[in-house]
């Protein structure tokens, strides 16, 4: 579907603890990634995941005997690494048509939406959230990916000024580069997205 053809943006639907469904999913959820700890999560730099020597235990605040990862931490030689691929990708990834970049948050949050439940449960077991808090959480995010899916076409589109006879100039938005995103641990899934997809959007890569 083009974004064009699209319905004009809509939050997502907050929490409703009184649906049956959210009180039957949730508990299912928290089960199944508490078959998945304790994880091991490698950095991910240029397509491949990278193992370092330093690492950091994840644990559920409300049982910190509970490990629920442990996280591989970037040096100064990864960030190289992650800046280098990145500048790489940037070469190729801002001459990409607006639609197409928008094409891939909109299939994020497809992805999101279908897979909500077990992102809220990752929350509630490594950051301390409440479910409706967790919920509400990546309902922004998903809310973040429709937004700017649908400006950035708008914005992608060079806009004519002035109407003087003989000349034509246009007005357009060009990509910068690369943008750094350090995400708070309080909404780690709604403000990463919300920092990570108007950059990518627009032609820009993130680290």
């Amino acid at each position: 579907m083009k974004i064009s053809e699209l319905k004009p943006f809509q939050n997502e639907p907050t929490a409703d603890v009184k649906r049956e469904h959210f009180k039957t999913e949730f508990p299912k959820a928290i089960a199944n990634v508490r078959k998945q700890v304790p994880r091991i999560c490698p950095l991910f730099i240029n397509g491949k995941e990278v193992s370092t020597n330093d690492t950091m235990t994840s644990v559920n605040p409300a049982n910190p005997e509970e490990i629920i990862g442990q996280i591989h931490q970037a040096g100064k030689e990864e960030v190289d690494h992650a800046i280098a691929a990145a500048k790489s990708a940037f070469q190729t990834w801002q001459d990409v048509p607006a639609e197409q970049r928008a094409q891939y948050l909109i299939k994020a949050a497809e992805i999101a939406r279908k897979r909500i439940y077990e992102l809220c449960a990752w929350q509630v077991l490594e950051v301390g959230k409440q479910w409706d808090q967790a919920y509400n959480d990546v309902t922004e995010g998903i809310d973040f990916f429709e937004y700017y899916a649908r400006h950035s076409v708008r914005m992608g589109e060079p806009q004519r000024l002035g109407s003087a006879k003989g000349e034509i100039n246009l007005y357009l938005y060009e990509p910068k580069g690369i943008a750094a995103v350090i995400a708070p641990w309080n909404f780690p899934f709604a403000i990463s997205a919300g920092m990570a997809s108007p950059a990518i959007v627009t032609g820009n890569c993130v680290v």
